[in-house]
């Protein structure tokens, strides 16, 4: 039996375009200045520098550590335990910084962020998918265009273990 990494990404792509409504128990989108505009499980790298398809989300799977969960006779009857390290991004883009003071895209995606830790929350085996799934961290990045455009990542690393 395989892991159904795809049915992992597909799973929590769903989850999210579920919650990115103000009727959601916890909206995807609650209290930032512009809704998310898509729910993707692209890899990052290959998302295009496109203003309009943010703010976002995508959802990639970076790692799964694998490990023999029983001692068996044959590889073939032996059950495995894998923790697959799932990437959730949430993206803003601030096409317009008009002040040092403060910057709305950072209060953003911080804000994305624990929107999408909130709703993870609520589903610890992602429909069945995982035996549990607990986040792990949430990292910050920035990239610079121009002098006012600007665009602000966060990536929340969440930690999946199944037993197959």
């Amino acid at each position: 039996m395989a892991v159904n990494l795809n049915g992992i990404k597909t799973q929590i792509k769903t989850i999210f375009d579920a919650a990115n409504t103000t009727t959601a128990a916890t909206d995807l989108s609650a209290s930032m200045v512009n809704r998310v505009n898509r729910v993707m499980k692209v890899n990052p790298g290959q998302l295009p520098i496109q203003a309009s398809f943010y703010p976002l989300v995508t959802v990639f799977i970076d790692e799964k550590n694998i490990e023999s969960a029983t001692i068996a006779k044959t590889q073939v009857s032996g059950k495995r335990k894998a923790i697959i390290k799932v990437k959730i991004v949430g993206a803003v883009w601030n096409a317009n910084l008009s002040s040092v003071d403060e910057d709305p895209a950072d209060e953003d995606c911080e804000r994305l962020m624990e929107n999408i830790e909130g709703i993870l929350r609520s589903y610890p085996d992602i429909n069945s998918l995982l035996t549990w799934q607990v986040p792990d961290n949430v990292t910050y990045h920035d990239g610079r265009f121009d002098e006012e455009s600007h665009l602000r990542a966060g990536v929340l690393t969440l930690n999946g273990t199944v037993f197959y």
